[in-house]
């Protein structure tokens, strides 16, 4: 997984250990847990923001739940085609290459493991690297930037 909250790059998983392979692990939290509550709310918010999403849609669970390990790079397609409206927008893709990045997406869904094992997923960190060295996708036209690196305001999730 990658800590990454570019505009113009597909998001992966929450982690609950900020992305670093050393202490690797999950939130603890159990599910009566007002903390977790509060993360869940909190990131279900930011990605409507995020996205331009109205508030009725539904956010696959693992884009609000950090995974057991905090490094899963993989997330559904469902929560990858959810991005690609801000992703189109933030690179300033016209209605050709929007299409193309749902396409990328469809072309790079792994399916179930052995056809019977976990659910169909795409790698959020191929994703960003085929947009990043692709030259229809890598544009990065109109990207905020703070300090040198993608800018997003409000970041910090409460902690659960």
């Amino acid at each position: 997984a990658q800590n990454d909250d570019s505009q113009g790059h597909f998001y992966g998983r929450p982690s609950a250990c900020g992305y670093s392979t050393l202490p690797s692990n999950a939130s603890n939290c159990a599910p009566t847990s007002a903390a977790l509550r509060d993360s869940i709310l909190w990131r279900r918010s930011r990605f409507l923001r995020e996205n331009g999403l109205a508030a009725g849609t539904d956010i696959p669970m693992e884009m609000l739940c950090s995974s057991g390990s905090g490094l899963d790079p993989h997330i559904s397609p469902a929560a990858a085609k959810l991005q690609v409206e801000r992703i189109a927008r933030q690179r300033r893709m016209d209605t050709a290459q929007k299409r193309r990045l749902y396409e990328l997406v469809v072309r790079e869904t792994e399916p179930r493991q052995w056809g019977v094992l976990g659910e169909p997923r795409v790698n959020v960190f191929k994703l960003n690297s085929l947009l990043d060295k692709d030259p229809e996708f890598r544009t990065l036209k109109g990207m905020a930037k703070k300090g040198g690196k993608p800018y997003v305001e409000n970041d910090k999730a409460p902690a659960p």
